[in-house]
């Protein structure tokens, strides 16, 4: 029987490598932007992760402010953004820094929370990938509609 618990670094990886790269490759400027601030936020959290084993460091304290950071670059980014998944992505974010800030609160282990809380990632790239789809889609269908003289 596979132990996924030790596979779930490495599907996260894959997640975060191709959702970003593509979104690097056919998305427009607030899609790459998205894609750097999710590279960020990954590595910040692997390097909060990694201090944890070197130290006498809590880790939920430097993943809480990991995420609020996140939070505060996709809310600047949904801002100044026209397109729709910075909303979503933003409102996600909120959702896992508002768990982070009960567990920080909480006097007793919040174990359900607990188990979610890495997973938040995996909507952030799938509304990433899906935002650099869309955007991909609509310039192709715009150079179209121009190619063939269609005024609209």
């Amino acid at each position: 029987m596979p132990n996924w618990f030790l596979a779930a670094p490495l599907i996260y990886d894959a997640a975060l490598v191709a959702c970003c790269g593509y979104a690097v490759a056919v998305g427009g400027r607030p899609e790459r932007i998205g894609a750097g601030i999710a590279i960020a936020a990954s590595g910040a959290s692997d390097c909060v992760i990694l201090l944890r084993h070197w130290s006498a460091f809590d880790a939920s304290d430097g993943l809480a402010m990991v995420d609020l950071g996140t939070l505060i670059a996709f809310d600047a980014l949904m801002v100044r953004s026209r397109r729709h998944w910075p909303i979503f992505v933003t409102g996600v974010q909120l959702a896992s820094v508002t768990i982070d800030l009960a567990m920080l609160l909480s006097p007793i282990p919040l174990r359900p929370y607990l188990r979610w809380q890495g997973k938040f990632a995996y909507p952030i790239l799938m509304a990433l990938a899906a935002g650099a789809f869309r955007y991909h889609r609509r310039k192709m269908i715009a150079s179209r509609s121009c190619e063939y003289g269609d005024p609209n």
